[in-house]
Formats: C-alpha cells, sequence, structure tokens
C-alpha cells in the first residue's frame, strides 16, 4: 500500500527546488502561514492536529504562472517514472494513471512542529522529505497507524500511499536558530485526484 523510491531527485533538479524552497522560507515570518490557522485536519473540538509553516504552491501561481515553479514541473516524474511501481503496492484496479489533477504544498517543519493522526481528502498523498545536510534535527519520521509501520525521513526520499490511511508525522526537536538557518524539514506534497471533465 506504500511506496518508497530514494534519491527521487536528481542533483540538477535539486539545485533547482532548493532555490525554489529557499525563496519561499526567505518570506518574513508574518508573510508565512501556519498549519493551525489554514485547511488542516482537526480533532473532534476543532484543534489543529497540525504545526508548521505551509506554502499553498497553487495560490502562489496563476495558471500560466505554474509553469515557472519547478516544484509543479516534476510533480509528473510520480506518474512517468514511477506509475507501474507504486501501482504493485496498491490494491487490484487502483491505478494513479487515474488521477487528472494536483494541488501541491511545502510544509517546513522546526522545533516542536508535528502532524497528529489524520487522514487526507484527496485519492493519493505523495510526499518528497527534504532538509539540508548535515541533519540537525531529530524526529520527522511518519507513522501509519492502520499498518503500524514507521517510515524513517530520508532526504530526497518519495513516498506515495491512498490518501485515506491514516498516518501522522512525529514531533521534530531541533533548535530555533537551526531552523531560521533553514535546517528545518521540508516536506514537497502533491495531492492527486481526479476531477470529474466539465462539460462544454
Amino acid at each position: 500500500m506504500i511506496y518508497t523510491f530514494d534519491n527521487f531527485y536528481t542533483e540538477k533538479e535539486l539545485d533547482c527546488i532548493w532555490k525554489e524552497l529557499e525563496f519561499y522560507t526567505s518570506l518574513p515570518k508574518k508573510n508565512r502561514e501556519r498549519a493551525e490557522v489554514t485547511s488542516v485536519a482537526t480533532d473532534a473540538n476543532g484543534n489543529s492536529l497540525g504545526k508548521s509553516d505551509r506554502i499553498y504552491v497553487n495560490d502562489i501561481f496563476t495558471n500560466y504562472g505554474k509553469i515557472y515553479s519547478h516544484i509543479n514541473n516534476l510533480s509528473y516524474k510520480i506518474i512517468d517514472d514511477h506509475a507501474e511501481a507504486i501501482e504493485m503496492h496498491l490494491p487490484n484496479g487502483v491505478q494513479i494513471t487515474d488521477q487528472n489533477t494536483i494541488h501541491n504544498m511545502v510544509s517546513y517543519y522546526g522545533p516542536n512542529d508535528y502532524y497528529d493522526t489524520h487522514h487526507d481528502v484527496f485519492q493519493f498523498t505523495c510526499l518528497i522529505w527534504l532538509y539540508k545536510e548535515p541533519k540537525k534535527f531529530s524526529g520527522g519520521d511518519m507513522y501509519f497507524e492502520l499498518l503500524n509501520k514507521h517510515y524513517e525521513c530520508k532526504n530526497n526520499r518519495l513516498i506515495v500511499f491512498p490518501s485515506y490511511l491514516k498516518h501522522k508525522v512525529e514531533k521534530i526537536i531541533m533548535s530555533q536558530k537551526d531552523f531560521d538557518n533553514g535546517y528545518g524539514r521540508y516536506t514537497i506534497t502533491h495531492f492527486l485526484h481526479h476531477a470529474p471533465l466539465k462539460e462544454s
């Protein structure tokens, strides 16, 4: 049910991705959203289950402007390069190639940030984990409740799973100084789903 692939981006692609990530996280803190005040899963009392900085890539670019986002452009590698391998890990009849819509998000986790157990509302959740070397945090691994399995947060690792699977990001332990200098845990998220075609 869960597909992982290490070294997802090439060195050349990583160079482009890091430039985009550094642009987003160079924004003043007042211009960066927190998961707690954006679209995020909540508990029964309406409290946010997640804590992290968030950038909604689709909200930053126009439909035309998206061609200038490396994160958006390289999302298609998931289906173009990995569809067959991903589908081998899925229940029979479930096809990632049927998805025709993508929503892109960047999360940046720092001291005591986490995302408690939740599920997503799309068909597939695709994550790429990134951090600057040397690694200056602990925690940040992913845990899947139904499977009772942990997945280590490895640099440049792709992980793909059906969005209904409950999962959580374990708490990050690091210094505020390292976080402010860009050494936190980045997650590029691509949510895939199938949107009905509009009638003309």
